[in-house]
């Protein structure tokens, strides 16, 4: 996936869905439905959230935009991902809900 500026995931059947979050550790920009977009943060630079057909007027400069800019994020991409999904990190959350759970 490395090779790729973008995933575009325009599903509304999924929720979480780990080729997301496949595409943040390789760098990758997002075009994403709602549905798609279930654990990511609002308003990240990198990341266009479409909710229905009538939202997708920009489709196509959206996606432009975002393959343009791919060079530019890439940094902040990959930092997203190490705050938010890297795997220690979701060990220790998983970790302290079952702590929580089983108190």
């Amino acid at each position: 996936m490395p090779q790729y500026s973008s995933l575009i995931l325009l599903s509304h059947f999924e929720g979480d869905v780990l080729v997301v979050k496949e595409a943040v550790a390789a760098g990758c920009s997002l075009v994403l439905s709602s549905s798609a977009s279930l654990n990511m943060e609002s308003g990240l630079p990198f990341v266009c959230t479409y909710n229905n057909k009538d939202d997708m007027k920009n489709f196509v400069q959206d996606v432009r935009r975002i393959n343009l800019e791919n060079e530019k994020q890439k940094k902040n991409i990959l930092e997203y991902f190490n705050r938010k999904f890297e795997i220690t990190k979701t060990v220790d959350e998983y970790i302290e809900s079952l702590e929580k759970l089983y108190a």
